[in-house]
């Protein structure tokens, strides 16, 4: 079971999360990718070449989704069920608050408040992408395997 969560969250912040960081990209690409990129390698490249992709990554994995992780652990073993709704929540709640303390060493509070509203948004989105994504993965076998065990 750990080694399943191990292997999924890494899926996730090292594959899943990069790609949503560059959604930007996503309308760029027409009907033929290799002749507007020249190659697959060129195409990889474009999505997880970045130079802080590995900073990127792990930063999200260790701030974003081992404290996820361990909020899920922590109601597991108290025997509480989290639903749906306040997993995305939690996961939301999260990455809002690194956000915010990144935001605090950037230009996010000399912005107008109403200019910030988008970043709510992301971090409901992402929440919600990352959450489903994990729900599928591993907080559906863990629970099988619960329910299993107290039978």
């Amino acid at each position: 079971m750990l080694i399943r969560k191990i292997i999924f969250n890494a899926i996730i912040g090292f594959l899943v999360f990069p790609l949503l960081l560059q959604i930007k990209r996503w309308g760029d690409f027409d009907v033929n990718l290799i002749e507007q990129y020249g190659s697959i390698k060129a195409i990889v490249l474009a999505f997880f070449g970045e130079s802080f992709y590995f900073l990127n990554s792990t930063v999200f994995s260790i701030f974003i989704l081992l404290p996820f992780q361990l909020i899920k652990d922590y109601y597991v073993t108290k025997g509480k069920k989290l639903s749906f709704l306040r997993k995305i929540l939690w996961f939301s709640a999260l990455v809002f608050a690194l956000i915010c303390v990144f935001g605090s060493f950037s230009n996010i509070w000399w912005v107008p408040w109403y200019k910030n509203m988008i970043y709510i948004a992301y971090a409901l989105l992402l929440g919600l992408i990352c959450t489903t994504l994990l729900y599928f993965m591993i907080d559906q076998y863990i629970e099988k395997t619960s329910d299993s065990g107290k039978s």
